[in-house]
């Protein structure tokens, strides 16, 4: 795969040509094949203890009577919401709905195929007690993230939704409530209910895992950090990584200096037990934030070429895991994006693109247009979207799939509109 090749858009119209091409699709909201992958920030109040484990109810209605028999149903939803799903995929194609009805009696409902069986579940108050009247909160709510939940996200290697359910709080802290359903059986599990401002969440590549970072301002804390990395078990659903320190209580990094305290942002994974993070010392307000990542299996912080930070390695660290190397399409991919942001390569990132190539974002909206093509967004015509692509920035990648020539990979890009205004966006790309 050399750069010469062309890249195309989200929505392809294959061209029928001697010699391959490659088709680059960007499309922050993944329409085609696959839902979002993106990444979202939460938060609730709770009443269950966090190792409540509950079943969800099938029944819409009931019959009832004797001599003459009478239907009883369920009041109609005069409320609902659907809530985006991350990480959905043709073989569940999971869908949750929000509904309330005219009694106020407010209620989860889940569909999807398991096993190719069409399934339905209800989860109502008693199993999730934060959602109960949520939709008639939201009208003295301080901001959009409260009373709600924003998304859920979906393990299609073990048939699981964990979601976050919001409630009170400000723009810095959210009372937040985390569940997971089982799709094999409609089981509930609070995992936890606290305060923070959560962001984006992934599942690492075999699925095992589920990382994030959130925000817990120190001011309302005990823990010095405002950052810090949580990492899920997925098959157990327990924490292995709680407040930036393991199941010991000890902060993670058993290399880094003793008494050092660092904030950890969660980039993404870097492999199956490894994590990228940004660095920050806690008590040196000049310090630089710097990118590392964390191998989990042996508690050890490295630099971002794989080597371990620091001389003093634990006697029982083991052997590292082999980092995985760089696939010429994701080169490719990261290629575009740095002449995308150069004045002077500008022309060899429109030389990769396909001539049927074409680019949609949510953000275009505000300029009245729903996508661009490529002789939009080229120098020659000096445009405001080419100026406006020029702050795209390759973030970090969720997935790679490739199959039959063709590769597809799912990401983060950032745009920087403003010092005050960094957009993160899910973004997919196909490269034949």
């Amino acid at each position: 795969m050399n750069r010469t090749k062309s890249i195309a858009a989200c929505i392809i119209v294959l061209l029928l040509a001697a010699s391959a091409a490659i088709y680059f699709s960007m499309n922050a909201n993944n329409t085609e094949k696959k839902k979002d992958i993106a990444a979202l920030e939460d938060e609730s109040t709770a009443t269950v203890p966090d190792d409540t484990l509950r079943q969800g109810n099938d029944a819409a209605g009931s019959v009832t009577g004797s001599a003459e028999t009478e239907l009883v149903q369920t009041p109609e939803p005069l409320e609902t919401e659907e809530i985006k799903i991350l990480s959905n995929s043709p073989e569940y194609d999971l869908k949750m709905t929000l509904a309330e009805d005219s009694e106020k009696k407010t209620v989860l409902k889940l569909e999807y195929y398991y096993d190719g069986t069409g399934m339905e579940s209800t989860l109502d108050s008693m199993v999730i007690p934060e959602i109960d009247g949520l939709f008639e909160k939201r009208g003295n709510a301080s901001n959009d993230s409260n009373y709600r939940i924003e998304a859920a996200y979906l393990n299609v290697g073990l048939a699981r939704a964990y979601f976050i359910v919001n409630g009170d709080g400000s723009t810095d802290s959210i009372q937040s409530d985390m569940y997971v359903v089982s799709l094999a059986d409609s089981g509930v599990k609070k995992i936890f209910s606290s305060r923070g401002k959560y962001g984006a969440m992934f599942f690492s590549k075999d699925y095992k895992y589920l990382g994030y970072s959130y925000n817990d301002p120190p001011t309302s804390s005990v823990l010095q950090e405002s950052s810090l990395l949580e990492v899920i078990d997925c098959n157990t659903d327990e924490f292995i990584i709680r407040n930036s320190r393991t199941v010991n209580d000890k902060k993670i990094g058993s290399n880094m200096k003793a008494g050092a305290v660092y904030d950890y942002s969660f980039v993404a994974w870097y492999s199956n037990n490894t994590v990228k993070l940004k660095q920050k010392p806690v008590l040196d307000e000049k310090a630089a934030e710097v990118e590392v990542l964390y191998d989990i299996s042996r508690d050890l912080i490295l630099d971002k070429s794989g080597n371990v930070i620091n001389t003093e390695i634990p006697k029982d660290a083991g052997e590292p895991e082999k980092l995985p190397a760089e696939s010429t399409s994701l080169k490719v991919l990261k290629d575009f994006y740095t002449y995308l942001g150069s004045e002077n390569d500008y022309p060899k990132a429109m030389e990769l693109l396909d001539e049927t190539f074409s680019i949609k974002l949510e953000i275009f909206k505000q300029f009245g247009i729903s996508e661009l093509t490529k002789s939009e967004i080229s120098e020659e015509n000096a445009s405001l979207y080419s100026d406006m692509l020029k702050a795209a920035r390759f973030d970090a990648i969720v997935k790679e799939d490739s199959k039959d020539g063709t590769t597809e990979i799912y990401y983060y890009q950032t745009m920087e509109l403003s010092p005050e205004n960094i957009v993160r966006q899910p973004m997919s790309a196909l490269l034949k």
